[in-house]
């Protein structure tokens, strides 16, 4: 409220947040002897001084996540039940910074805050290779075909790291099917392109059955990604070695995911037409 006005009196202040007037004192007395503001002379008015800057100089352009994808993964998690992570490129790993394991009534998983994804084997990383641009895809791969990790030896065989870049893009989602580091478990990755006006927002089958007639849809991991996508535009402009997508990745049983990577294509997702 403050930052709003410019300066304001504490009865402002109260009446403007409901705040009780006393409260409003303290709270502005104490913000006052810390420097945080300054109090006119002539006036009574508050106001915000330069030492408040300092509060932001350790936000990082990716500390975004937690506070808008957060409540946006909260919100698929009562629809899906199905842990839900987010990742951004860091490196030469996939790296969750957020997630709803520790809440997800179906994970068997915890503390995945801080894991690193190898990007060919797993579904965020498939999604961020795929969808991000030929000319930073195609050093990356090659970075990876040196790397020493077993993780990365796909990387080394151009043909078949083709044909899966070309299945995700057509497909609209990253998709892992077992794998090395959890063999029971599959997952979907939504891309999430932060410099783009439109994303590639569709994910399927999170309805925990196996039925294969059955591909449901479940629009809450697109509405996730989106509100990522439309938030991230308004951040400063990230520096080249920054990652340019995100990707919303839920973990759930393999045979679900067997079931739900039939219903091909994405309703409403055109599949990209850039030559990989």
């Amino acid at each position: 409220a403050l930052n709003r006005h410019g300066s304001a009196t504490a009865l402002t202040l109260a009446r403007e947040t409901g705040v009780p007037r006393a409260t409003v004192y303290r709270l502005l007395q104490t913000l006052f002897d810390d420097g945080y503001v300054g109090r006119g002379t002539a006036d009574d008015r508050f106001h915000l001084r330069l030492k408040v800057r300092g509060l932001s100089e350790g936000f990082e352009d990716e500390q975004w996540i937690t506070a808008i994808a957060g409540p946006a993964l909260v919100e698929l998690i009562q629809r899906t039940a199905w842990p839900c992570d987010v990742s951004t490129l860091e490196g030469l790993k996939m790296v969750i910074h957020e997630t709803t394991h520790r809440i997800a009534p179906l994970s068997i998983d915890r503390n995945m805050v801080g894991q690193e994804l190898p990007i060919l084997g797993s579904s965020s990383g498939l999604a961020y290779i795929s969808f991000a641009p030929k000319e930073e895809r195609e050093p990356l791969l090659a970075l990876l075909a040196r790397s020493s990790d077993p993780h990365d030896a796909l990387a080394r065989d151009a043909a078949q790291v083709s044909r899966l870049v070309v299945s995700t893009r057509r497909r609209g989602y990253g998709l892992r099917q077992g794998g090395q580091i959890w063999p029971h478990t599959g997952s979907l990755a939504l891309p999430v392109p932060r410099r783009e006006p439109h994303t590639w927002l569709h994910q399927h089958g999170l309805d925990g059955t196996s039925d294969q007639r059955q591909g449901r849809r479940h629009p809450l991991p697109c509405r996730c990604a989106r509100q990522g996508s439309s938030s991230s535009r308004n951040l400063p402009k990230q520096r080249t070695d920054e990652s340019l997508v995100l990707s919303t990745q839920s973990n759930i049983p393999l045979a679900c995911v067997n079931a739900a990577s039939l219903d091909l294509p994405c309703r409403g997702f055109s599949p990209s037409r850039e030559k990989v």
